[in-house]
């Protein structure tokens, strides 16, 4: 059974997931960027690397956690996207 913290965790997430969602992986990225830093400034500067590690490493296990339904799994999935993501390099030069 998941712990009260947990359940909590999901429901923020899926309420933020809208504000995600269409926007590019970048984007994507430098809000959550965004939202992490905001957490880690409110850790005491001797505990942010201590943290940001064990961040990372939640964020491992979750990856595979979720990993069954991963579509990176899938190479026609990821050839595909790394030719939408070398047309947009070619058209931004």
């Amino acid at each position: 059974m998941a712990s009260k913290k947990a359940i909590l965790c999901v429901e923020i997430a899926e309420k933020i997931r809208p504000f995600l969602a269409g926007n590019d992986p970048e984007v994507q990225g430098a809000i959550l960027a965004e939202l992490t830093t905001q957490w880690i400034i409110g850790h005491h500067p001797a505990l942010r690397s201590e943290m940001l590690i064990a961040h990372y490493r939640a964020v491992v296990v979750l990856a595979n956690k979720y990993a069954q339904s991963d579509p990176w799994r899938d190479e026609d999935a990821v050839a595909q996207a790394e030719a939408q993501a070398e047309a947009k390099r070619a058209t931004k030069q």
